[in-house]
């Protein structure tokens, strides 16, 4: 990665590190590069970088403009926010949403289904240079973390409490309510204070201080209300969503991956409790 300009890195992926052969000897010195602190990928090429000086570069439709897909290997630092502690990015990469280091969460993008958190819910769902520009999430209190669903966001409050907002057909957003979408954020009821958080494509999983998992969204239930649901009831050490929606994987105490068994999840959320029943 070198640094071309301010507010531009070029990103050379793949096959453009890998060689140098055609390039020209320089005898200049590379101007000095900010340290990788950790990165985001969206499942369709987009992301997202945290460099140590908090400051985020992203690309493709992350970008700030936003690029074409042409120009997805291009890294340019998005304009308009504070240091940045943490990025998350949604898992169809059509938002990206940053923790600033006083505990506010900025959002920008796509804003379908409210996922950007602004109040309000625009027809207009395209990355337009209003909703393009990173703004701060209204009605969030002070988090700690956050992680990206489907045009939905969950963060995890300094107090433990979990605020959820965005699109909400599989109950990601607000388990339990019927709104198709959630404009501004909202407190995930009936579930303990949280440590971590994780999510995929309809599900969204927190981990508790006594090392349990809740889970909500689309765990396989046929109908009813999509209220969090303890999936594991200690000894959890990190836990992690999975593309099954019967499925919830875990690092247990001991160090070993486990998994909840599509029958057992899919009798806890009122599926039937057979194997046939759970691939169904």
């Amino acid at each position: 990665m070198i640094r071309r300009a301010p507010l531009v890195w070029m990103c050379l992926l793949a096959t453009a590190c890998e060689s140098s052969v055609d390039r020209p000897a320089s005898k200049e010195r590379p101007a000095d590069v900010p340290v990788l602190a950790s990165g985001a990928n969206g499942i369709a090429g987009s992301f997202c970088v945290l460099f140590d000086e908090g400051r985020v570069a992203c690309s493709g439709a992350l970008a700030v403009p936003a690029q074409d897909i042409t120009a997805m290997k291009v890294l340019a630092e998005v304009p308009g926010l504070p240091r940045v502690a943490d990025v998350a990015i949604s898992q169809l990469h059509r938002q990206a949403c940053a923790l600033d280091l006083d505990g506010a969460v900025w959002c920008w993008g796509d804003h379908r289904g409210g996922a950007l958190g602004r109040g309000t819910v625009d027809a207009d769902l395209a990355p337009t240079s209003d909703y393009g520009q990173p703004a701060r999430v209204v009605g969030l209190p002070p988090v700690s973390a956050l992680a990206g669903a489907t045009d939905a966001f969950c963060a995890i409050a300094v107090d433990g409490e979990v605020w959820c907002w965005g699109d909400n057909s599989a109950g990601t957003a607000r388990p339990g309510g019927e709104a198709a979408a959630v404009s501004t954020p909202v407190v995930v009821a009936g579930m303990p204070r949280a440590v971590r958080i994780a999510a995929t494509f309809m599900q969204v999983c927190a981990e508790t201080e006594a090392g349990g998992v809740w889970c909500w969204g689309n765990l396989g239930r046929r109908g009813g209300v999509r209220q969090p649901l303890e999936i594991v009831t200690g000894g959890a050490l990190e836990v992690v969503p999975s593309f099954q929606s019967m499925v919830i994987c875990y690092t247990s105490s001991d160090g070993a991956p486990r998994c909840t068994p599509e029958p057992e999840l899919g009798a806890r959320t009122g599926d039937a409790g057979t194997p046939d029943d759970a691939e169904r």
